[in-house]
């Protein structure tokens, strides 16, 4: 039987968060069960719980394998309405409820000794939408889904290719700033990624140990570029022909030093 989907009223996602200040934050999170008042719970219409959603999560909670974790949440809800996906309160409902143990083994299982340390700022940045930005890519499972959300493509055979580009490193998301707003660029972008070329090291140019250096290039790049054109009305040729265009700076950048020069040529 099919049972309606839950989320938190708003106003309860502010009593948690300023829970967070408490000493024993760490204890109450590490635990199977997360304690919640009930009668804070409303029903979402039209959204369906999903059948064993938390074991599949549960198998692929770890830091190398959220890639695995993003396409089993967006394949999941992929009926999300953009909307829906976007209220804080929906994701902190399932980081707290639904989803709690996913949550407890991927970001607390292996950090327990510094819990206390890490304090009520660590859960406000993956359970909830971050102390200061309040933002769906500081949400442990929002940043799940809206990085598969952005780069799905159901034309292709396998829907979510692009996704496990984009999930190459964790980092990426952040490396590409303004291009996690606009579809059109990051698909572009990730398009260029998946088949580029490192004609120097004889890999891709997202496998060779720089692209941490690359990556936040070319997502500095596409950020100044967004200053003088409206990018979110460019096709995504357009992003695509522009990163072949500085794919040899890309290429020439191996250091922190490196990066700094290349952006000040900007």
């Amino acid at each position: 039987m099919k049972t309606l989907q839950y989320t938190f009223r708003p106003s309860y996602v502010a009593t948690l968060r300023d829970a967070l200040v408490a000493d024993d934050v760490a204890a109450r999170y590490d635990v199977e069960e997360f304690e919640f008042d009930t009668a804070q719970l409303r029903p979402v219409a039209g959204v369906w719980k999903p059948v064993g959603l938390l074991e599949q999560m549960l198998r692929v909670a770890d830091s190398q394998t959220d890639f695995a974790a993003a396409v089993a949440l967006h394949s999941a809800y992929k009926n999300l309405s953009p909307l829906l996906a976007s209220q804080e309160a929906f994701w902190v409902y399932l980081a707290h409820a639904d989803l709690h143990a996913y949550m407890r083994k991927r970001w607390i299982s292996n950090r327990r000794n510094m819990l206390k340390e890490l304090g009520g700022e660590y859960f406000s940045a993956h359970w909830f939408f971050g102390a200061k930005s309040h933002f769906v890519y500081e949400n442990g499972l929002a940043s799940l889904w809206w990085q598969a959300q952005m780069s799905v493509d159901y034309e292709r055979k396998d829907p979510y290719e692009l996704t496990r580009v984009l999930f190459r490193d964790s980092n990426t998301y952040k490396w590409l700033g303004v291009l996690m707003r606009i579809r059109n660029g990051l698909m572009g972008v990730l398009e260029f990624l998946k088949d580029a070329q490192d004609t120097q090291r004889g890999c891709k140019l997202i496998e060779n140990r720089h692209f941490r250096h690359q990556g936040r290039y070319l997502g500095q790049h596409f950020n100044r570029l967004g200053g003088t054109r409206q990018l979110s009305y460019l096709p995504k040729q357009f992003f695509k022909e522009e990163c072949e265009r500085i794919k040899d700076t890309l290429m020439l950048i191996e250091t922190e030093e490196d990066l700094r020069s290349m952006l000040g040529q900007l």
